[in-house]
């Protein structure tokens, strides 16, 4: 009897492909919830290396299940014939047994949809969501790049070095050639063969002037083994040097900044933190030397640290220029643009005391030509949670100023054609993915 064997029956195979669909399925669940996952509390409020839960609908946890396969009949009771209706299908929403249906708005009595709770670490879910992202408008910068580490070397070789970086090829190597050059040497000067010049040099324990000696008032020990013995001398070490790779590359700043003042309310900074997190950890995530500031404002700029930045709410009045103000001053004490690229990405609910003069400090930070300055006005809808009323006006002026023209995105947004500056409206949660595809785009 012959034996039939297939590659497909490799079971170790079988289960590498059940565990790339099944990996296959989230991603493509998480990209499709992308809109809903991106603003929920339970990401955004998660330290950087932590994990959520996410569920993914469409998986199954699977379970065996007692039965035979194909159609299977029923046995019922009663008088029924070919064609009989024996139950409807209730409609789309009410959730109800066939023949038991029930009021939109209250709880079903039928089977629910399946989905598994996923626990996944942010920085996959990062990667996953903005796969199709790029921070646009690097440039290569001609004056100082920056030098980053990209490994060591340790091929090269000196004769100084500590005991552990000995390289021991290179070290016989250059013991030899030694060894070598002496006997050479013992030949030249006394005219016999290359055995009795190794006999010589052995018998004088390897001192050139006795072998030479040793020959010339003929003490030569004939009996000697000729096959010498490798003597390494201090002259012969070899040791590696660990040299630091280094490898250009052009730095990269961006402000992160924020209205803290009173009418920015809890919603409004909830969706101005949402943004900002997702922003910063894609940057996080893509680029190893971007540098990120972080600047609030009410009447008054002042420069704080991530956390403060995600956290620190006040009150008080609104004057949107001391943001950018500050963030020229930065640029020219700390971030010149001939050794930068520079990303101003600014958060408001556009209520502003001197909409004049905020135009005036983002004309001279154009001018500058940044790689880019977008702003962002967050503008809840009436009757969402948190709502509170504001006289949005910045927006408006920007529009006039900069010639600011519509896009048709899904969202309120709005591009320059000649400058480097875009501007969006965020009303709910879903407009955040939305905004970040608009300003974090592949070039």
């Amino acid at each position: 009897m012959s034996i039939v064997v297939h590659d497909s029956w490799d079971m170790s195979d079988k289960s590498q492909k059940d565990t790339d669909r099944h990996k296959k399925k989230i991603d493509d669940a998480i990209q499709e919830g992308a809109k809903d996952l991106i603003a929920e509390e339970s990401i955004i409020t998660k330290k950087r290396s932590g994990t959520v839960k996410i569920p993914v609908r469409g998986l199954k946890d699977y379970r065996f299940k007692h039965g035979t396969s194909g159609k299977q009949g029923g046995v019922g009771s009663g008088k029924g014939g070919p064609g009989d209706i024996i139950g409807r299908k209730p409609k789309q929403g009410q959730g109800g047994r066939p023949g038991q249906g029930n009021e939109p708005g209250k709880p079903g009595q039928g089977p629910g949809e399946d989905y598994l709770e996923v626990e996944i670490d942010i920085d996959y879910l990062v990667q996953i969501m903005f796969e199709d992202l790029g921070l646009p408008f690097i440039e290569e910068k001609s004056k100082a790049c920056k030098l980053v580490t990209t490994g060591y070397d340790v091929d090269n070789i000196d004769k100084r070095g500590i005991d552990s970086l000995i390289h021991k090829q290179k070290t016989i190597v250059e013991t030899i050639k030694r060894m070598m050059g002496d006997v050479g040497l013992i030949m030249e000067e006394t005219g016999v063969d290359e055995d009795d010049a190794r006999r010589a040099y052995v018998q004088s324990e390897f001192e050139i002037n006795e072998a030479i000696d040793i020959i010339l008032q003929e003490r030569l020990d004939p009996t000697i083994d000729p096959d010498m013995s490798l003597q390494i001398e201090d002259d012969d070490l070899r040791y590696r040097q660990v040299v630091e790779e280094v490898h250009p590359v052009s730095n990269a700043v961006i402000f992160f900044m924020c209205d803290t003042s009173g009418s920015m309310d809890t919603q409004k900074k909830y969706l101005a933190r949402s943004l900002s997190f997702w922003m910063y950890e894609f940057i996080k995530s893509r680029y190893n030397h971007v540098e990120a500031r972080f600047i609030t404002h009410t009447t008054e700029a002042k420069l704080v640290d991530e956390d403060e930045f995600f956290r620190r709410g006040e009150s008080g009045g609104t004057s949107c220029h001391t943001a950018f103000d500050l963030a020229e001053h930065l640029i020219d004490t700390e971030y010149p643009i001939n050794e930068y690229n520079v990303y101003i990405q600014y958060f408001s609910d556009g209520e502003d005391y001197d909409t004049g003069k905020t135009c005036d400090s983002i004309k001279r930070l154009v001018e500058k030509k940044l790689n880019m300055i977008c702003y962002c006005e967050i503008q809840p809808q009436a009757g969402n949670a948190g709502y509170m009323w504001s006289n949005p006006e910045l927006l408006d002026r920007m529009k006039g100023e900069f010639k600011l023209v519509k896009t048709k995105a899904s969202l309120e947004f709005y591009r320059s054609k000649a400058l480097k500056l875009y501007a969006g409206v965020v009303k709910d949660k879903k407009h955040i993915y939305e905004y970040l595809k608009n300003v974090l785009f592949k070039e």
